[in-house]
């Protein structure tokens, strides 16, 4: 996985005090003000250490929300591999990904792929904010099966749309039942 990352603060906290002019060979106050830009490196320090950590996550993140709910999704087995995301050029790489047929279907799976690229760039207008230069699938294994009046990518686009439905209608029972319940 690689970040296009480019580190170019070359700033040192000790120029800051020395250039402030309570610090500079000042012996009255200053103290307060100094902590105050202590403070204020440490928790900048902090921040960029948590957004950089944040962003070399996210592919785990993103494979393990795709292998938790992706199953009671489409009710069938799905798996990903591994997820690279470079945020920075906009590229994104799934590793290993299966989707499994559903029940009443005699292959397996429905599809198996290597890998997956796919590479992006966000538009300066907002009528299209994110543009899709290059997909690239290696490795593509699709098995279509008919059976019952229905095929297999016709199935598990249907159990998906009802476990969606179902979870709307869930999250307004919720709903009705929090503003009942106040």
């Amino acid at each position: 996985m690689k970040f296009g990352f480019v580190s170019s603060f070359d700033i040192r906290i000790s120029d800051l005090f020395n250039s402030y002019s309570g610090y500079a060979g000042s012996t009255k106050g200053g103290s307060h003000e100094k902590w105050i830009l202590i403070g204020a490196a440490v928790v900048i320090v902090i921040i960029v250490v948590l957004l950089v950590f944040g962003i070399s996550k996210i592919g785990p993140l993103i494979k393990t929300a795709v292998n938790t709910y992706g199953p009671g999704i489409t009710r069938t087995d799905l798996r990903l591999g591994d997820v690279g995301v470079s945020l920075f050029s906009g590229e994104v790489k799934l590793k290993e990904f299966t989707l499994g047929n559903p029940k009443g279907f005699t292959s397996p799976q429905a599809m198996k792929v290597n890998s997956i690229f796919c590479q992006c760039r966000r538009e300066v207008n907002h009528e299209r904010p994110i543009v899709i230069e290059k997909i690239e699938i290696a490795g593509p294994e699709i098995t279509y099966e008919k059976t019952a009046g229905t095929d297999n990518f016709m199935a598990i686009m249907d159990m998906s749309r009802k476990v969606q439905a179902w979870g709307r209608r869930l999250k307004k029972n919720q709903r009705q039942l929090e503003k009942a319940g106040t």
